[in-house]
C-alpha cells in the first residue's frame, strides 16, 4: 500500500523525523537529541544546557545514559539459567569511545579545550532495573567513580555493592502531586529531575515501571517542563495518567516503549505495542521510539520458555516490513498510528527533538 500523496501536517512532520535521524551527532542544535547507543535498550539524552545556565569550560550539554550495557554476555543468577549476548555489536563499544564522541562533538562547537583527563563528558547514568542487561557491572564500571548513578531501588543497591561509584543515589517513586525537581542533596543539576512512575498493583517487584527525565530548559517560570518517559517492559497504560497530577505542568517529549509483545511461561514481560500506543496518547508524548525489541541471542533454561510476537509499523519513518503477525492482520490496520510521531531508531542513529 502506497502514502496518500496529499501533504498533511503529520505526513511533514514524519518527513522532518525521516530527515532528523542520522548517524552523525550535531550539538550545535538547542534541543535534546535522543541517540541509540545500541540495538536494543541503552540510549544517551544529551540536553543542551539553558541559555541561563553557566555550563562548564568548553561544556555546551549535560549527557545522561540510560540502561547501558554495550558489549559481553549479561547473566541473570547463572548462566546455564538465563543468558543473552547482543545479536548485532553496539554501535558503541566503550565508554571512552562514546566520551571520545561527545568530547569533539562539543569541542567543535565551543571551540574550546575540556581541560584534558580532568574533564568527562557523561554526567550521569541511569539505572531503570536491578536486571544485568539494563544494570551492566562490566559496562558501567568503565566510567570513573565521579560519574553519579540514579537507579530504582534494587538496581541502586546493586551498584553500591560494586564499591565503585562515589554517589548513587535512589531515585523516588512518583505520587499524586509529586514535584519532579531534584532534592537539594541531589548530585542533578537544578534544572533536571529523574523520577519512577510503576504500574498499579505490581509491587513488590515493579517490573512494569518507567523512569521519568524532566528537564527545564527555559528561564520562562511559564514554560511548561518537558520530559522523557523510558519504559523497556512497559508501564500499564492507565499508570500513566500519573504524569499530569505533578505540581508542575509537564510537557512528555518523547516515549521510549518496545513494539514486542514477550512473554515467560504465560507471563506478560514486555507490554508491546497495543499498551505503547494507549500510553502515547495518555502522555500526549510528541515522539514515540520504540526500545528494548532486539532479538537477543540466548542461553539458558529461561531462553526456552520466552515467547515473542513481533510488531512493526511500516510506514513510520525508518520502521521495516511486518515479520510476523497473527490472523493475517497488519498492525497498521488494527491500530491507527499513520498520524501519529513515530520514529525508530536504529543501533546508533540519533533524533533531534524539537
Amino acid at each position: 500500500m502506497e502514502r496518500s500523496p496529499s501533504v498533511s501536517p503529520s505526513s511533514q512532520l514524519q518527513d522532518e523525523l525521516q530527515a532528523s535521524v542520522k548517524a552523525t551527532f550535531d550539538v550545535s542544535v538547542k534541543r535534546p537529541i535522543l541517540k541509540h547507543l545500541n540495538a536494543d535498550s541503552s540510549w544517551l539524552l544529551s540536553l543542551p544546557y539553558p541559555e541561563h545556565i553557566q555550563p562548564p569550560p568548553g561544556r555546551c550539554r549535560y549527557n545522561i545514559v540510560i540502561d547501558v550495557w554495550l558489549r559481553g554476555p549479561q547473566v541473570d543468577l547463572f548462566g546455564w539459567f538465563s543468558s543473552q549476548e547482543h545479536a548485532k555489536p553496539s554501535n558503541i563499544q566503550s565508554f571512552a569511545e562514546l566520551n571520545d564522541l561527545l568530547g569533539g562533538a562539543e569541542t567543535a562547537v565551543t571551540g574550546q579545550e575540556m581541560g584534558g583527563d580532568s574533564v568527562y563528558c557523561i554526567d550521569a547514568v541511569c539505572c531503570s532495573h536491578e536486571f544485568t542487561d539494563h544494570c551492566h557491572e562490566a559496562t558501567l564500571k568503565e566510567l570513573p567513580a565521579t560519574v553519579p548513578v540514579f537507579a530504582s531501588k534494587k538496581a541502586a543497591s546493586l551498584v553500591r555493592s560494586w564499591k565503585h561509584f562515589e554517589h548513587v543515589e535512589e531515585v523516588p517513586v512518583y505520587q499524586a502531586g509529586y514535584d519532579w525537581r531534584s532534592l537539594k542533596d541531589s548530585q542533578l543539576p537544578n534544572w533536571v529531575g529523574v523520577g519512577r512512575i510503576h504500574t498499579k498493583g505490581d509491587a513488590p517487584i515493579y517490573f512494569h515501571s518507567a523512569l521519568m527525565i524532566t528537564f527545564a530548559l527555559s528561564a520562562d517560570q511559564n514554560s511548561a517542563t518537558e520530559a522523557l518517559v523510558y519504559t523497556p517492559h512497559g508501564v500499564h497504560a492507565d499508570s500513566f495518567a500519573l504524569v499530569h497530577s505533578g505540581k508542575h505542568p509537564i510537557k512528555v517529549l518523547a516515549l521510549l516503549h518496545g513494539l514486542h509483545d514477550i512473554s515467560l511461561a504465560g507471563a506478560q514481560l514486555n507490554l508491546g505495542m497495543e499498551n505503547a500506543i494507549k500510553a502515547r496518547e495518555i502522555l500526549g508524548a510528541k515522539y514515540w521510539a520504540p526500545t528494548h525489541d532486539e532479538q537477543k541471542v540466548a542461553h539458558g533454561i529461561v531462553a526456552s520458555f520466552l515467547k515473542r510476537i513481533v510488531h512493526t509499523l511500516p510506514w513510520a519513518p525508518g520502521s521495516h516490513p511486518i515479520t510476523e503477525r497473527e490472523a493475517g492482520q497488519s498492525d497498521r490496520e488494527e491500530f491507527n498510528v499513520a498520524e501519529k510521531s513515530f520514529v525508530e531508531l536504529g543501533n546508533g542513529e540519533s533524533c533531534v527533538l524539537t
